[in-house]
């Protein structure tokens, strides 16, 4: 039942405005758990924005002097891609136009909403 609504919530957000694709993704594995989306390569492209994860990840005390991580974010010409945690072990992956309209501050509220249901089930 949780999981049908997870998936109805991410397939929700993924059709906001700039919106071209949402994941949430398994960050030890890379797995897709469940991905939403306009874009052809929509899983491979996801799976793959774990390398950056777990980057960080290895790195994090070389950054805990700037406090916790909010996002990873990994601007290209035309497209965006932003990670958030999401759940134990899980990431939320955005891929959305470089220009866009997304109020983040709602969006990372999204997020965290799905994050304590991941955690719940």
């Amino acid at each position: 039942m949780k999981s049908k609504y997870i998936m109805a919530k991410i397939d929700s957000m993924a059709k906001s405005p700039g919106v071209v694709g949402c994941a949430v993704v398994e960050t030890h594995t890379g797995m897709v758990w469940h991905a939403s989306g306009s874009l052809a390569n929509l899983i491979p492209l996801t799976e793959s924005t774990t390398d950056y994860w777990r980057l960080y990840q290895r790195n994090k005390s070389t950054f805990d002097i700037f406090g916790p991580l909010d996002y990873l974010e990994l601007a290209l010409h035309d497209h965006a891609i932003r990670l958030h945690a999401c759940g134990n072990d899980m990431m939320f992956t955005t891929l959305c136009l470089r220009q866009n309209s997304i109020d983040w501050k709602q969006w990372t509220q999204r997020i965290r909403q799905l994050s304590h249901i991941l955690d719940s089930r």
